[in-house]
């Protein structure tokens, strides 16, 4: 299969941004850098606008820990949306790409609280939203072309290759960015219920942060605006939404 060269991608793009409802724009896309999250702070980008790039060398996640260089396989994008909104793009992204996944990979594709987007046992896309001086940068990291994996995440991380999902990265840019807007539009109640659809925390055993102390427990409930509660020593625990789970696997 001949790759798309990255020339092609701001015309592709642009052209699928301005049909959306809201429209995006401008569209940027970098060659190369370190993190389009930190991209689109620099360039000081408006409200709409969406950063993407052929290689992403030192994309981050929640707790400031490292998303693996994606070469030219890996997606990495960053919406620009209204700070006010912050609170629930995490999840609107979330069940978007799991939404655009389901309807190209056989396996079951799971949400894990709050930001991790999972095959099994493997994490595929994460989302991080960082916001500042009245905007949010939302991130998106997604395996795409990946066929091998460094020993840290053997076994952690899965692509849409591996999955038997193959396609150019900016085909699939292109088919995810309605699919985000789309969910940005979904009503509360229904955007949770998607959500805990596809939950796939509950019943299982984490770790979560709060402040500097390490709490680990059975995850009981998961309401995925407000926070959880979690089994520990006999007794529920509820941890609010601001806690943050520490996850053995790179986020986006």
């Amino acid at each position: 299969m001949t790759r798309v060269t990255l020339d092609a991608w701001p015309e592709r793009l642009e052209a699928v941004a301005s049909t959306l409802d809201p429209p995006l724009g401008p569209v940027v896309v970098l060659e190369e850098t370190d993190s389009t999250q930190d991209a689109a702070r620099r360039l000081a980008l408006p409200v709409g606008a969406v950063v993407t790039t052929g290689r992403q060398r030192a994309g981050r996640g929640r707790l400031g820990r490292s998303w693996h260089d994606t070469g030219d396989e890996g997606l990495a994008v960053t919406l620009v949306r209204p700070e006010a909104e912050a609170s629930r793009l995490t999840l609107a992204y979330a069940v978007a790409v799991a939404r655009f996944l389901e309807t190209r990979v056989a396996d079951a594709v799971c949400l894990r609280w709050p930001n991790d987007v999972m095959v099994g046992a493997r994490k595929i896309a994460g989302i991080l939203i960082e916001c500042r001086d009245g905007v949010a940068h939302c991130g998106i990291g997604l395996n795409v072309g990946q066929e091998s994996w460094p020993p840290a995440l053997a076994g952690v991380a899965v692509s849409m290759r591996q999955l038997g999902a193959a396609g150019e990265r900016l085909d699939v840019l292109a088919e995810l960015l309605p699919t985000l807007v789309e969910a940005e539009r979904l009503p509360e109640g229904r955007l949770d219920d998607a959500f805990a659809a596809r939950d796939g925390l509950v019943g299982t055993t984490a770790s979560f942060r709060v402040g500097r102390e390490l709490i680990t427990g059975r995850v009981e409930r998961v309401e995925a605006r407000a926070g959880l509660r979690i089994r520990v020593d006999g007794r529920s625990v509820w941890l609010p939404a601001a806690t943050t789970r520490n996850a053995g696997g790179p986020d986006g």
